[in-house]
């Protein structure tokens, strides 16, 4: 009898608040838009989790179709990128170039790494890395909705010179650059490579073993390169500016 009692005040107490279109407490919390740039400075050197209804926009910029990208991909917002630790594969079928999503931030988390703010999960398990893939195609929907707004993506066409860590994350694309080979024998996309302009200044570009493109070779006449920027320490040295090309054809005579 006092459970039944319990319910029917529930019901009741339930029942006011539908009677006069008066919402429960703390139910239907609006979300907040951010930009991607606000987001990013959010990080401060530790893991950030989100806890509030926190959206973000961006257009894809990146692509796995080509391997060189696993099971991550990247979007852009008024110049400013961040890393989506899917964790599963085939991406560019679900999330192609081009197209607008949204991400409640809700319940994920941010760090960097390779330069790059990224978007992920807490480890639920110790694994040595800040963040974990969100891991499967249900908890992706959970997060992401897709805006069928797809347009091309237009790369920031800058200068070794003026690259910065501000564009880390950023789909960008130099002119006039020349392979520069330790040796001639490793000529070939897979793993780290430089590139040096007119002056003398520098740049990498990072191909995975498992890109369909890894053992092409390189051209030794002057490039343009384009792909997603970000950094790494090579060889023990300070950490350099790398260039992830999405594809082949990012990097043309």
């Amino acid at each position: 009898m006092i459970r039944v009692a319990t319910i029917l005040l529930v019901v009741l107490f339930v029942g006011c608040y539908d009677s006069f279109d008066t919402p429960l407490p703390n139910s239907n919390k609006p979300s907040t838009t951010i930009t991607i740039a606000e987001l990013k400075r959010l990080y401060s050197g530790t893991v950030y989790d989100i806890e509030s209804d926190i959206i973000i926009k961006g257009r894809v910029t990146s692509s796995d179709g080509d391997g060189n990208f696993n099971r991550t991909f990247t979007i852009e917002q008024s110049g400013e990128g961040i890393e989506i630790m899917a964790g599963i594969y085939d991406l560019w079928r679900i999330y192609p170039t081009g197209c607008t999503i949204t991400i409640n931030m809700k319940g994920l988390s941010i760090s960097e790494a390779f330069g790059l703010i990224q978007i992920g999960t807490r480890p639920k398990t110790p694994s040595g890395y800040d963040l974990d893939y969100l891991g499967s195609r249900v908890k992706l929907d959970k997060h992401i909705t897709r805006i069928d707004q797809i347009a091309e993506v237009e790369p920031s066409l800058t200068t070794l010179p003026k690259l910065n860590k501000s564009m880390f994350g950023s789909l960008v694309s130099i002119d006039k650059v020349t392979f520069s080979p330790e040796n001639l024998e490793n000529i070939s996309w897979e793993g780290y490579k430089r590139f040096v302009d007119g002056d003398g200044n520098h740049v990498w570009t990072y191909v995975r073993k498992y890109s369909s493109f890894a053992n092409e070779t390189i051209p030794l006449q002057p490039l343009s390169l384009t792909g997603i920027l970000q950094s790494s320490s090579i060889g023990g040295e300070s950490e350099r500016f790398i260039i992830k090309p999405r594809y082949e054809t990012d990097c043309n005579i």
